[in-house]
């Protein structure tokens, strides 16, 4: 494992914001799963033996009574005879005592117990934590006249009126992933959405948006590791044969090249990074070799959002990913299986194939389809990167989907470790 920009957890707590110890979106992961564990006021279930068994300690009785009678006896109240007239009134006091006396062993337990059990955040793996992504991250509302002219021609170009920040302004907002649509042609990969109709984009190439990134990872060298999903679009291709062609075997090379080119080895997390000594990726994930945060901090991962011809194209000789620079859209259980798509949140699969290792994406939302009950469904998931079409700064606050006090990740609460499940993650990691 290469060196990384990273720093240790100083505490159970280390990586949490201070402000937000508490908080997640709008309700306790805890809740959201049904759990009927009691919470503490930041969520989380407090542990510890039930409070008969306490009181019944073999150690915990013979002691509390015999410092009563001593208190007792140092006071001028000796026991009286049993069934004598006093009896009762004894009895009353010793067991208020030794309620008082469970009760603070009892508190102590809780207190004392939570630092020792709670990880420092920067021990979590990638595959332990959630972020919000956005869909077309790249993209800018077409002028009105074309895009009247577009819905005329097809009916689902009336989600294209919504303008997307600037990729380092949206960084800034919170978003650790971002989806790019990209085109094949002559001058290399070109950024839009669809060519002539929708063509606005805040970043013209592939190379253009990899230099935003850098430039924003290296003025925060320990944050919250970044994933850019790229799917290869042919609409250039059918709308502008002269200028855009069908991605091809070298096109598909040169963004590997690009990767590399503009992302240091540093700075770029690899499937050789989580694949290791393991014969395979797959092996890799189900071993439970992501990452740690303090390993990972700082980096950019890219993820092939392609399968059939293209995704077959970058696996040939590499099986495995090996050498390879991007991650790719996986079958569970294939060589190269790491990373998984699956867009409906309320797909029940999606626990079970995070807790199997995978890392998982869905949508929480669509343009035209603002659901509260989609979106609570893909935080309860355990997908660990939650994408929609209303991130913040778009649109009215209350309808944005983001964590509270636009955090850049939550410990997963489906793969986190439970007692954390929900936090808040503040950057920079480790501090």
């Amino acid at each position: 494992m290469r060196t990384r920009f990273c720093g240790s957890g100083s505490g159970a707590t280390a990586g949490l914001s201070s402000s937000a110890r508490c908080a997640s979106h709008n309700t306790s992961p805890k809740r959201s799963e049904g759990a009927s564990t009691p919470l503490s006021p930041c969520g989380r279930g407090v542990g510890g033996e039930g409070f008969s068994s306490l009181f019944l300690s073999s150690h915990l009785w013979p002691l509390a009574s015999r410092l009563f009678s001593l208190g007792a006896i140092a006071g001028g109240h000796r026991p009286p005879e049993a069934g004598g007239p006093s009896s009762a009134k004894f009895d009353v006091l010793l067991l208020k005592f030794l309620l008082f006396v469970v009760l603070i062993a009892g508190a102590s337990r809780a207190v004392a117990a939570e630092p020792a059990d709670a990880a420092p955040i920067a021990a979590l793996r990638l595959n332990q934590i959630q972020v919000v992504g956005t869909h077309n991250s790249y993209h800018v509302r077409p002028p009105a006249a074309m895009l009247k002219t577009a819905i005329a021609v097809r009916k689902d170009a009336k989600e294209w009126d919504y303008t997307r920040q600037p990729l380092d302004q949206q960084l800034d907002q919170g978003i650790r992933s971002f989806e790019l649509d990209l085109h094949a042609s002559d001058s290399g990969w070109q950024v839009m959405h669809v060519p002539i109709f929708d063509p606005g984009t805040t970043v013209a190439t592939f190379r253009d948006a990899l230099q935003v990134i850098a430039a924003w990872s290296q003025k925060h060298p320990r944050h919250v590791p970044v994933s850019l999903l790229l799917e290869l679009k042919e609409e250039g291709f059918q709308l502008n044969r002269r200028r855009f062609r069908q991605p091809t075997a070298q096109d598909i090379e040169r963004l590997d090249e690009e990767i590399r080119d503009v992302l240091s080895d540093e700075r770029l997390l690899v499937p050789d990074d989580v694949r290791g000594q393991h014969a395979t990726l797959f092996a890799a994930v189900a071993a439970g070799a992501w990452p740690t945060l303090a390993d990972a901090a700082g980096q950019v991962f890219v993820i092939l959002h392609e399968t059939g011809a293209n995704r077959d194209a970058y696996l040939a000789g590499h099986p495995a990913l090996e050498g390879r620079a991007m991650f790719v859209e996986s079958d569970p259980g294939a060589p190269h299986a790491a990373v998984l798509i699956r867009n409906n949140p309320t797909d029940p699969q999606i626990a079970e194939l995070a807790r199997q290792g995978y890392l998982v994406r869905t949508r929480v939302d669509s343009q035209g389809d603002w659901d509260a009950a989609r979106r609570d469904a893909g935080l309860a998931s355990g997908a660990h990167v939650l994408t929609t079409d209303y991130p913040p700064g778009e649109i009215a606050a209350e309808r944005a989907f983001a964590f509270k006090e636009l955090a850049p990740a939550r410990v997963n609460p489906v793969t986190g470790p439970e007692n954390v499940r929900g936090e808040l993650l503040k950057e920079p990691l480790g501090e």
